[in-house]
């Protein structure tokens, strides 16, 4: 449910709401063409993203489709379609669903995906995780290469050790130059293990991508609705209230829903506040976040799209940690209904006094 409820939050948002966040180093909306040169670390997100520019300092690129050329320090993307071309840069780091790599300058090369085709020399080391790889270019180093399926094209040449699955099916062109392979031992369980954690983090940050959308959307439509989210007081009373109220909520909801489905009456009553219910648990994690890199980065953070954007991506990180993410995620859910829930009460009350 939590994927067609994005794709249709995205759609209505590029619809009805063109959104341009822009600032020298940072550049957020729709679709986004960043051709500036900038010397300093650049953040770019977006739906369809171009980049051909030279950045002294990091990358960090995130979209649907995004098309990456010029010139980084080091260049982090993201995405379901990259497209790599050009590029000069000192290490790469890639995820997506379809990665393709061509003509590039790199010293070492990661990256995750379903389908990723490296036609691009690396001066060091390559690291390829997904289902479908191709490799057709210069190798200096090593290569590590985990996938279902491998080819090593024509015009391959690796000059260090091919190590690859013992389970992956391997084909090698008569042409392709390979100083030494060598097969994983017991690969056929570490396959089984890899496969997934590359799937949980493609959809981690596919799942970033268009939460960091959504956020971006509302923030152009009601700057507001962001200065509601952090009047709570920064004391352990008002914070432990906020999540008292948002678990209750999430509790109830539900329960008095169902009973209310039963007088039949009250079904479409019942199934607008479930829908009602189940946005805002999964924007939850938006006032969430935005409360809390306010309340730390605020002084440090100028730029209200930028605060935005790292709050989110901690909180991510935060989610991420084995063990204590799911805790961290439950919490942030809590605190977030909290908000929206002393939202709509104060809103109610604003209106009875009037």
């Amino acid at each position: 449910m939590k994927k067609y409820l994005t794709l249709l939050l995205i759609l209505i948002a590029f619809i009805y709401v063109p959104v341009n966040a822009k600032v020298d180093n940072f550049m957020a909306g729709g679709n986004v063409t960043f051709d500036k040169d900038v010397t300093k670390t650049s953040f770019i997100a977006g739906n369809d993203v171009e980049v051909n520019s030279r950045i002294n300092g990091i990358g960090f690129v995130a979209g649907n489709r995004v098309s990456v050329s010029g010139s980084e320090d080091y260049l982090f993307a993201a995405g379901n379609s990259l497209s790599i071309d050009k590029v000069t840069t000192k290490d790469m780091f890639l995820a997506g669903n379809n990665i393709v790599v061509k003509d590039s300058n790199v010293r070492d090369l990661y990256a995750a995906a379903s389908f990723i085709r490296i036609e691009s020399r690396v001066s060091n080391n390559l690291y390829l995780g997904g289902d479908h790889v191709y490799i057709n270019s210069e190798i200096d180093g090593d290569a590590y290469v985990a996938g279902d399926t491998i080819r090593i094209g024509d015009q391959a040449v690796i000059h260090g050790t091919l190590n690859y699955p013992k389970e992956s099916k391997i084909t090698i062109s008569k042409t392709a130059i390979i100083k030494e392979k060598k097969a994983y031992k017991g690969e056929k369980v570490e396959v089984n293990k890899t496969s997934p954690i590359i799937s949980n983090i493609v959809s981690t940050i596919i799942s970033f991508v268009s939460m960091l959308l959504i956020a971006f959307v509302l923030y152009a439509i009601s700057k507001k609705l962001f200065k509601e989210f952090i009047k709570i007081k920064a004391k352990a009373d008002s914070l432990l209230k906020t999540i008292g109220i948002g678990l209750i909520t999430l509790i109830v909801v539900p329960v008095l829903s169902f009973f209310v489905m039963l007088t039949l009456i009250g079904i479409p009553l019942s199934v607008l506040v479930l829908m009602l219910y189940g946005v805002l648990i999964y924007l939850s994690i938006i006032p969430t976040s935005y409360y809390l890199g306010n309340l730390f980065l605020k002084d440090k953070i100028k730029n209200a799209y930028l605060l935005v954007f790292v709050s989110l991506l901690c909180m991510y990180i935060l989610k991420s940690i084995p063990y204590l993410g799911w805790i961290i995620e439950f919490l942030s859910i809590g605190f977030g209904l909290g908000i929206f829930v002393s939202m709509i009460k104060e809103k109610i009350k604003t209106k009875e006094t009037r």
